[in-house]
């Protein structure tokens, strides 16, 4: 962890790149400077600028790191030298990784608003079977409540994943959504 003075020893940066590096499910060697900030538990802006991208720097003129362009844009990897300083320090503690602060964050909101998503759905689903009794009630009204019922469906549906069926993610890999289940990890959309 950066200590409250703001220093960045060069194994806490290189463990924080390393860490992005790998949990951005990319095979390729590199991490943007912006995903270094998050792995550090760190916001971006020019207070962590102005620390932080002198380090930079002096790392890369250190030769622990090497910065090169990927699709237009810089990213940062571990030179040999590097992966050698970082070895030799051994286990270094990082805070919590953004993969593992998304799930935790995602698991207490569906925790929180798991009964009212049901209890939501449980009074559509109440005026829907009143309808179904009202022979006036015409095709614009089922198309609307259809929508509703859909709506409701994928927010329970979401809470559920959150809370009971996404697994908690290990630093060793990257937390990457199943292709059949895109869209349920994210809270944001409940609302």
């Amino acid at each position: 962890m950066p200590d409250p003075k703001g220093s960045f020893p060069d194994t806490l940066i290189l463990a924080a790149l390393k860490r992005a590096e790998l949990h951005s499910g990319r095979d390729q060697d590199g991490a943007h400077y912006s995903s270094v900030v998050a792995h550090l538990g760190l916001k971006m802006g020019s207070s962590t600028g102005h620390k932080l991208r002198p380090r930079f720097r002096e790392m890369e003129a250190a030769g622990l790191i090497r910065g090169f362009k990927r699709h237009g844009s810089v990213v940062h990897t571990a030179t040999r030298k590097g992966e050698r300083v970082l070895k030799a320090a051994g286990e270094v503690s990082l805070p919590e990784s953004p993969q593992h602060r998304r799930w935790r964050e995602a698991r207490e909101a569906a925790g929180e608003r798991i009964g009212s998503f049901r209890d939501g759905l449980r009074t559509l689903l109440d005026e829907g079977a009143g309808s179904l009794t009202d022979e006036a009630t015409d095709s614009e009204a089922w198309f609307v409540f259809g929508e509703k019922v859909a709506k409701a469906c994928k927010r329970l549906s979401s809470a559920t994943y959150c809370l009971r069926e996404w697994a908690e993610p290990s630093d060793k890999s990257a937390d990457i959504e199943d292709n059949r289940r895109l869209g349920r990890r994210n809270p944001r959309n409940w609302d």
